[in-house]
Order: structure tokens, then C-alpha cells, then sequence
């Protein structure tokens, strides 16, 4: 009798525990589907049901490969064989169904497998999730990126061609000037313009239109003012800041600073009576989080009576100005066998 009654109570509990997992079951909103091992179909809830349009009769006559389009096909027996059975479950994956009306419908999904109590795999489940209003909304955002992309581009193509206009406009004008002085500030604003030309050519071109790679930029500005100065081969730019690559709000100021410091090594750092080969090197490195640009060269050096901290020249003085202020850093000069200018930042990039 004692034992009649255990069994009863056993068989209660069985069933309390198989209602309590059957409402679990119906009530999930997350899909849910078991298969055997050959795929077929043979548990799925309410929620799998509405998803895919078939009633549980017809889904247990299918194989979750009858649901799945061809083209996934192979990627799925990959994932069983390689993670389902030697893991015990899958990485969350997404794929494709085929609901009952022929309409494809993009899910993701992880699979776990059931072992018999001899520990060989007897079935696999699964959670399922119709991703479309995902996939929707990462298309919209997708397609304003894109707009927001073609948009920037072409602003940074105008305001480029917009530069190039002042450029000639400036340039159209200078035969009517005789003063030297007048003539020397307007081609130095020429270059001033044309390095921040250089800039939105270089971010029209690049795959991110926020960031600059800073060897070609520096190059460019320096074969651009060699050019100017009609410089031959006694002297020479070296530019080494290779995979280095700044914001466009940080490169603006730099390529200001090598636009000017690189101009007065060409014009006042290598006298008639300099015999050696003429170098001015440009610098651009990283250590932690600051950066460090040095425009240098091994001229003449700069006169003794130059105060360093408030220079009168104009051009020292917008170095001073771009380096401190608008880059908030810190800008040493030295005159030790030739010049070197050290500029030092901190960046926003990590």
C-alpha cells in the first residue's frame, strides 16, 4: 500500500511538472522547435507555428532542411558538425525560413543537443527569433549612412573646388601688384588656402570621410610648396609618420604648421653659403595618448634675438597660435645644428 501510494504521488508530480513545462511551452513568444537527430520535426510551440503559418500537425510531417532555403544548407551541417555535437550547442547564427506561403524570412537562432542517458546525441532544440524588422531597420540605416556619406562627399568636393577658385582668383590679381611685401603676403595665403584645399581632398578620397592619413597629406603639401619655390635637388623634404592617421580637426592645424614651418625653412634656412645637402625632415609619431609633430631641418638655425615664447614674425606667431591654442598643446623651437620645431598634442583618438 505504501508503495501504491508513492507511486501516485510520483505520477502527481510528473504531471504537475509537464503542465507547468507545457504552459511554459505555449506561453514563450520566442520560437521554440526540437528536431531528431535526421531533422525532423518533433516538438515546436505556438509561437514557431505563427511565425512559419503551419499547424503543428504539418510541421511534425517536415524537417527543419524542408524549412530552410538550399542556400544554407551547407553552412548548417558545418555548424552541427563542427559546434552541435562536439560543444553540445551552437554559436547564435542567423539563416533563412520558408514560411508556408512561400515568403523568406530572415532568423536567428542557437541550437543546444539532447543526450540519451547512454550520452549519445539523440535530438537538438532550438530558440528562434523572426529577425525582419531587424534586418529592415539595419537596411534604412544602412541606406541614410550611405545618403550621409554621398552628401559629406560632395561638400567636401565643393568646398575643395571652392578653395581652388580663391586660389586662381588670388593669383589672377597679382600682376596688378608692385609692392614685394603685398606680393610676398598674397602668396603666402595662396599656400595657406591650398593646404586646407589639400585636407578635403584627401577626406574626398578616403574610405572615412572624419579621418586623414597624414604621410600623404604631408607629402603632398610638400611637393606642392617645393614646386612653389622652384627647390631643385639640393634640398630635399622628409616626411615619416607613416600609418598615421588624425581626425580632420586635428590634421587642419598640422598641415597649417608644416604649410608655414616648412615655407620659412625653404626661404631663411639654407643661405647661398650652405654647402651641404639641404634636409628638412617632418615628423609625426605617437607615444601613449599624445601625439608629436617636428618639423626640423639642418640649416642656418634662427637668429639669437628671437624671443621663443612671443615671436614678433607673423608666421611664427600663427604656429604659436594654432599650436597652443587650437590644438591646446605645447610648442617647443630649438636652434641646435639647424632647427627643430616640437609641437606636442593630445588626441580624442584612442
Amino acid at each position: 500500500m505504501k508503495q501504491f501510494n508513492e507511486q501516485i504521488r510520483v505520477e502527481e508530480q510528473l504531471k504537475h511538472s509537464e503542465e507547468k513545462y507545457r504552459k511554459l511551452h505555449s506561453s514563450m513568444t520566442d520560437a521554440f522547435c526540437s528536431v531528431n537527430m535526421n531533422g525532423e520535426i518533433q516538438e515546436t510551440n505556438e509561437s514557431y507555428q505563427s511565425m512559419l503559418g503551419y499547424t503543428e500537425k504539418e510541421l511534425l510531417e517536415l524537417t527543419y532542411v524542408d524549412l530552410t532555403p538550399e542556400k544554407w544548407h551547407a553552412m548548417e551541417a558545418k555548424i552541427v558538425a563542427d559546434e552541435i555535437l562536439p560543444l553540445g550547442a551552437s554559436r547564435i547564427y542567423e539563416k533563412e525560413y520558408r514560411k508556408k506561403d512561400g515568403k523568406i524570412i530572415p532568423i536567428e537562432l542557437r541550437t543546444f543537443l539532447i543526450r540519451d542517458d547512454a550520452g549519445n546525441p539523440s535530438a537538438m532544440w532550438a530558440i528562434v527569433r523572426d529577425i525582419s524588422k531587424r534586418k529592415l531597420a539595419e537596411a534604412k540605416l544602412l541606406t541614410a549612412l550611405q545618403e550621409k556619406d554621398t552628401l559629406l562627399r560632395e561638400v567636401h568636393h565643393r568646398v575643395k573646388n571652392n578653395m581652388q577658385t580663391v586660389i586662381t582668383l588670388i593669383g589672377m590679381r597679382r600682376p596688378e601688384i608692385h609692392d614685394k611685401v603685398a606680393l610676398r603676403v598674397m602668396d603666402e595665403l595662396q599656400e595657406q588656402i591650398r593646404t586646407i584645399s589639400v585636407i578635403y581632398e584627401e577626406l574626398f578620397n578616403s574610405e572615412r570621410l572624419s579621418r586623414v592619413s597624414m604621410q600623404p597629406y604631408f607629402e603632398l603639401l610638400a611637393s606642392n610648396l617645393i614646386k612653389t619655390f622652384h627647390i631643385g635637388n639640393h634640398l630635399r623634404v622628409d616626411v615619416d609618420c607613416k600609418e598615421m592617421v588624425l581626425d580632420a580637426k586635428w590634421a587642419m592645424p598640422c598641415g597649417l604648421i608644416v604649410n608655414e614651418l616648412v615655407t620659412n625653412a625653404l626661404k631663411y634656412a639654407f643661405p647661398p653659403t650652405f654647402n651641404e645637402q639641404a634636409v628638412v625632415a617632418v615628423k609625426l609619431w605617437k607615444e601613449g595618448t599624445k601625439h608629436t609633430l617636428q618639423i626640423s631641418d639642418n640649416g642656418a638655425g634662427l637668429p639669437d634675438s628671437l624671443d621663443k615664447q612671443n615671436p614678433s614674425t607673423i608666421g611664427l606667431q600663427l604656429v604659436n597660435l594654432w599650436a597652443k591654442h587650437q590644438m591646446s598643446g605645447t610648442l617647443d623651437m630649438k636652434t641646435n645644428n639647424g632647427t627643430a620645431f616640437t609641437i606636442t598634442f593630445a588626441t580624442d583618438i584612442p
